[in-house]
């Protein structure tokens, strides 16, 4: 590869991970000055899927993750139900704690891998790729725990 390709390259990731970061700094931002999330992970998945998704991800939070500002009178306490959601973007919304464990995991893994290197089928790749995988399992169902552990309290049901 030329020198010339690889500096293009550079400047593209560079743009993108400055992209990210900004996103999730602006939508922490918001979150801190607005309203936090009726689900309280919910404050985590938001700023963590910006990271990869960029502007994009600004966007989804700007059309499907924005609570009301807080009320002057007192805390707001914004009802799901209040606005109901297309299919769509209950589906989006629904899979956003998978992006966040798979964003972490790809964050957290290759420090550990480093600390901790191992081999699957003789391959320190297919280690790295094995211990990301489970990374991101832990995380997003933790995450997926977080937000539903909530409402079925809420409903009378016993977590543990």
């Amino acid at each position: 590869m030329s020198d010339a390709a690889s500096s293009g390259f550079q400047f593209w990731s560079w743009l993108a991970v400055s992209l990210g970061i900004l996103a999730s700094v602006l939508i922490t931002i918001d979150l801190l000055r607005r309203q936090p999330q009726p689900m309280f992970v919910m404050n985590l998945v938001w700023p963590i899927n910006a990271l990869w998704a960029g502007p994009v991800g600004l966007w989804m939070y700007w059309t499907l993750g924005r609570t009301p500002p807080r009320s002057n009178s007192g805390p707001h306490k914004m009802d799901m139900d209040m606005a109901p959601r297309s299919f769509w973007k209950k589906v989006v919304a629904g899979t956003l704690h998978c992006g966040a464990g798979c964003t972490l995991a790809d964050l957290i893994g290759p420090f550990v891998f480093a600390a901790m290197p191992f081999a699957v089928l003789d391959s320190l790749v297919y280690g790295e790729w094995t211990l990301d995988y489970m990374l991101a399992l832990i995380v997003g169902v933790s995450f997926q725990y977080m937000a539903l552990a909530p409402m079925l309290q809420q409903h009378g049901a016993r977590i543990w």
